[in-house]
């Protein structure tokens, strides 16, 4: 029964071809077609990927699209991958570390109990800002150091006083809470209104090149949440501050889209090339 199918193909071969040997020849000549039309397939595709303009579009895309993201890089990435702070200032950061000192000391039980939220965000927030501001001691030169070691010196001692004081000289959480509030009240709206520290040179240069906007707008978000809380629980010590501090994120965040258009984004690199065309002179 093998045998049926193979001769049945034997007889199709003999009523189209002649003989064994132009069945042969038109097997092999198809083939051939095939290779060819696979062939030139290849050659295409590679004559596609050769085509200078094609390059030069991907190579353009990519370029563009890695600057783009370099460009909405946190600020601290920043300053990690180029080694130096430039232009950028310390005092927010500096600010954030006495402020959540100071609400972490208000969260307690012996000055304002029932107030675990407050002591757990800004404990982390303090945590957080110490890696900060030691990461931007690390690229800083000497100038710039100097100036964190002594607001830190300054911060600590001042942060000492205020508990000494609150605990030995009031003994009661009401004038605990109200003491240490108005203080927190005062360094709070000091936090918020830190970034606009750089305002003048923005309004100058017509630059936002150095007021992150990641920091803006976390302070204007910042201060729309702890207001919210404020109202719930009627903390006015919790309210005020944060209501200020709302309206001057809304503020560095109208100042960042004022001058955000006429910010020469590419300064540094033209500054880098023109320091390598002078070294090779």
């Amino acid at each position: 029964m093998a045998t049926e199918p193979k001769q049945a193909t034997d007889d199709v071969k003999i009523d189209l071809f002649e003989d064994d040997d132009e069945f042969e020849e038109f097997e092999i000549n198809e083939e051939w077609e095939d290779r060819n039309e696979t062939n030139e397939g290849a050659q295409q595709w590679e004559d596609d990927w050769d085509d200078d303009d094609v390059n030069d579009d991907f190579s353009l895309q990519l370029r563009r699209e890695l600057e783009s993201n370099n460009e909405k890089n946190p600020t601290f990435i920043k300053i990690w991958k180029q080694k130096a702070v430039e232009e950028f200032k310390p005092d927010p950061y500096l600010a954030t570390v006495l402020n959540c000192m100071m609400w972490t000391f208000y969260g307690m039980p012996f000055v304002q109990p029932d107030s675990i939220l407050v002591i757990t965000i800004n404990s982390i927030g303090l945590a957080m800002e110490v890696i900060y501001v030691s990461i931007f001691f690390s690229y800083s030169p000497w100038q710039k150091r100097r100036k964190i070691m002594l607001a830190l010196v300054v911060e600590l001692i001042f942060m000492a006083i205020v508990v000494f004081i609150t605990i030995y000289f009031f003994h009661t959480t009401k004038r605990r809470a109200m003491i240490v509030g108005i203080l927190c009240i005062v360094f709070n709206v000091i936090m918020y209104t830190s970034p606009l520290t750089v305002a003048s040179r923005v309004i100058k240069t017509k630059s936002v090149k150095y007021m992150p906007f990641s920091l803006s707008l976390a302070n204007f978000c910042n201060g729309i949440c702890w207001a919210i809380y404020a109202l719930l629980k009627f903390d006015p010590y919790v309210l005020i501050p944060n209501g200020l501090g709302t309206l001057s994120g809304l503020a560095q965040l109208i100042l960042y889209a004022c001058y955000y258009k006429s910010t020469n984004w590419d300064e540094d690199e033209e500054e880098g090339k023109s320091e390598v065309q002078m070294t090779k002179n």
